[in-house]
């Protein structure tokens, strides 16, 4: 049996178990203490973790990382539930949404290339217990560090990548938007890359270009000299200026400058090649209308007529035409290198002088000298000269075209002796000639139009003419100015006007007026020409006063003789007449054969009666004074018919209530009277019409047959000659009353004649 401890004994056991037991407690609270120092690692850990996966998700920016990792920080603390955190990142703001201020905090710079760019802040918003760094942890802010730094790195990882990624999407779009054509060939000359430049001018989309020989894109031509070149092109590594010509998808050839190089691997192995396409069509149609624009200019410079002379800036010949070696006689390798002042005499070398010291500050200069001729003859030209520059403005010399004007110099002073001769004819007439445009303003006038009117003719222009000469401000009635631009023929009248300028009391003008009218027709001008009548229409006034005071003592005069004819002459061969039936009254034994004579005799006797009576009724009608004007003619009329079997249908309208002086009645009878002869002896017809009418303020007559008609113009012309003097008597009669007459006739359409005359009525 087993001895018991004693109480030492066990005192001793209990106290080494109860240091035993106080061992295993610190073991306890260091390896508790440990495993709370881990959890607060793993959440460090989960930290940086978490801000790495931000990081590596597409298309994240920098301010969702920066707001992600505040709340990560702030989960990391210790206490997270009394933490709030705030990162500043190049000026901008990302905070928890418990952020505060407060004085228990701790801040991290973020450093970029060692330049501050933000900051990482936490903030505890309870005083906590203190510890390393406060009331943080030694780890808290060396996770604070650590965070700075990642943000610093990853700031400047998305700085770069930014870059780098506007680099690659600037080279892309300078690549496929380029002017110039890109393509890359494999080194069997398949396409393998392309420009988006080269698919818009071929017209192809990428698939339909991409994988295809190159030879698909070109003429037959370039295909053969790719054939040919592109071997060499892959030895030599490069071609440069080579022409080819590609070929769109609708046929349109494109000429092009093509450059390459080729792209080798580590082994020297062609692996494709980097070519260029160069657009020249634009270039080659300009050089194709330069060469078209030169040949055109060396054929116009040699086929036309005008001279054509280039000098350099030192006025020295570079090229001439044959026309100008023709007109001065020199070939044109004796011209080049010489001066224009080689060709002149002293006095136009003075012209040259002036005119070519403005080259350089004008453009264009217009000129008349004179040149030599090989030959020495003068020869008078006209210099069109322009100034050539080139292309930096400079003066390069100077053109012109040369223009003989020998002959245009003769002329011109033949026209200027013609218009002084004419100028000289015209101050010389007597006639008032102008020329007026179309509103009737003075263009020209001469001496005779101005000396009137007291001015030179340079201060008739402008003036309107019926202004300055009539003093209106309307044309005159009736001008032929007027008349002349409705009808635009030539028109004429006889103007009276009761005052004009210069000239005391009335006149009278006898004015032609001719249109003038430009190549399309149009009126542009009038040439007036006047004449002062006052002097004829007063002479035939005086004559027609005359001849109608003549006509009165012929009426008179005739009235005589008729009345001697009838009362005399008539009554004295009744009396030998009734003598010479009653000589042998009472005696019966008369022989037969003298009474027979006798019988005859009185025969005789009574148609000479008759005749004298018929004259003294022709030489003056006794119804005129007995009966009056109209029954005078209807009995005329009558009579007429009876003795020459034409039948005359006469009528008259409101000549009843006219009391017609004897001058009309008297000419208008004898007119009516000398018509109807007419008829008898030429019309060759049965019938004729007259019609008398009163229309205020004039008389109308018109008197028509259906007979034979004349050829008037022809009768006219042959009337004095065969001694016909009716029409002209009539003519000359309706004048007397101021009338006119108009004749319509034609052979076998008869005859019309009309008269109009205005209506004069006795004087009570």
């Amino acid at each position: 049996m087993a001895e018991k401890p004693t109480y030492e004994e066990l005192e001793n056991k209990l106290k080494a178990l109860e240091k035993k037991m106080g061992d295993r407690s610190r073991v306890g609270a260091a390896l508790q203490k440990r495993m709370h120092d881990l959890d607060e690692r793993v959440k460090e850990l989960n930290c940086l973790y978490g801000i790495s996966h931000i990081v590596e998700q597409n298309n994240i920016s920098l301010e969702q990382v920066a707001q992600g990792a505040v709340d990560l920080i702030v989960a990391a603390t210790q206490y997270p539930e009394r933490t709030c955190a705030r990162i500043i990142l190049r000026g901008r703001e990302f905070k928890t949404k418990n952020f505060k201020k407060t004085k228990w905090k701790q801040i991290s710079k973020i450093i970029v290339q060692g330049r501050m760019i933000g900051a990482v802040e936490v903030y505890y918003l309870v005083k906590k217990p203190a510890s390393d760094k406060g009331p943080f942890l030694k780890e808290e802010r060396a996770l604070l560090n650590v965070v700075a730094g990642r943000l610093g790195r990853i700031a400047e990882w998305m700085r770069t990548e930014k870059e780098i990624r506007l680099l690659k999407e600037k080279y892309e779009d300078l690549y496929n938007n380029a002017p110039v054509m890109y393509l890359s060939l494999d080194h069997n000359g398949i396409v393998v890359e392309c420009n988006n430049t080269i698919l818009d001018k071929l017209k192809y989309t990428r698939s339909e270009f991409i994988g295809k020989h190159m030879i698909n894109f070109v003429t037959p031509k370039s295909a053969a000299a790719f054939k040919m070149t592109f071997p060499e092109l892959v030895e030599t590594g490069k071609i440069f200026g080579a022409e080819r010509q590609l070929v769109t998808k609708n046929g349109k050839i494109i000429d092009t400058i093509l450059n390459a190089t080729v792209e080798y691997d580590e082994n020297g192995k062609p692996v494709k090649t980097r070519s260029t396409f160069e657009d020249i069509s634009k270039r080659k149609r300009t050089e194709e209308t330069l060469r078209k624009s030169e040949k055109i200019y060396h054929t116009l410079l040699e086929t036309t007529s005008e001279g054509c002379w280039r000098i350099n800036p030192d006025l020295k010949t570079v090229e001439v035409n044959r026309s100008l070696c023709k007109m001065l006689g020199y070939r044109p390798n004796e011209m080049l290198g010489k001066t224009p002042f080689d060709f002149v005499d002293d006095d136009n070398r003075k012209i040259f002088l002036e005119q070519t010291s403005k080259i350089s500050t004008t453009r264009h200069r217009s000129y008349e000298i004179t040149l030599k001729k090989k030959n020495g003859e003068d020869l008078q030209t006209y210099f069109n000269s322009s100034t050539i520059r080139d292309k930096s403005d400079k003066v390069a010399g100077a053109f012109a075209f040369i223009t003989e004007i020998t002959e245009r110099k003769r002329m011109e002073e033949a026209l200027y002796t013609s218009e002084t001769q004419k100028q000289t004819i015209l101050d010389a007439s007597i006639d008032r000639i102008r020329l007026v445009d179309r509103d009737m303003k003075i263009i020209w006038a001469n001496q005779t139009t101005a000396a009137v009117h007291g001015i030179s003719p340079k201060d008739m222009e402008g003036q309107v003419c019926y202004k300055l000469f009539i003093g209106r401000e309307t044309p005159c009635e009736g001008c032929p100015n007027v008349k002349a631009l409705e009808t635009e023929k030539i028109e004429r009248a006889v103007m009276h006007q009761p005052r004009v300028s210069g000239i005391k009391g009335e006149s009278f003008w006898d004015t032609y007026i001719v249109p003038l009218k430009n190549k399309a027709g149009d009126i542009e001008s009038f040439i007036q020409v006047a004449r002062n009548i006052t002097d004829q229409v007063q002479a035939e006034k005086h004559i027609r006063d005359l001849t109608q005071q003549l006509m009165k003592a012929q009426e008179t005069e005739r009235q005589r003789i008729a009345r001697e004819l009838h009362d005399n002459v008539a009554q004295d061969l009744s009396l030998l007449k009734i003598g010479c039936e009653t000589l042998f009254d009472g005696q019966p034994s008369i022989p037969v054969e003298i009474g027979q004579k006798i019988a005859s005799y009185s025969e005789i006797f009574q148609k000479t009666i008759t005749a004298v009576r018929d004259m003294a009724y022709n030489i003056h009608p006794p119804g005129l004074d007995e009966l009056g004007f109209l029954p005078a003619v209807y009995q005329y009329c009558e009579n007429f018919s009876e003795k020459t079997g034409i039948y005359v249908d006469f009528r008259a309208a409101g000549m009843d209530t006219l009391n017609l002086n004897f001058d009309t009645k008297i000419n208008l009878y004898r007119i009516i009277q000398e018509a109807l002869n007419n008829i008898n002896k030429h019309a060759d017809t049965n019938r004729s019409m007259i019609r008398l009418v009163a229309a205020w303020p004039n008389i109308i007559l018109r008197i028509e047959d259906d007979g034979s008609g004349f050829d008037k113009e022809l009768r006219m012309k042959t009337a004095i000659v065969e001694k016909r003097m009716g029409i002209r008597s009539i003519k000359e009669r309706a004048a007397l009353l101021d009338g006119k007459m108009t004749i319509q006739s034609r052979p076998m359409q008869g005859t019309k004649i009309l008269i109009k005359i205005p209506c004069k009525e006795e004087k009570k």
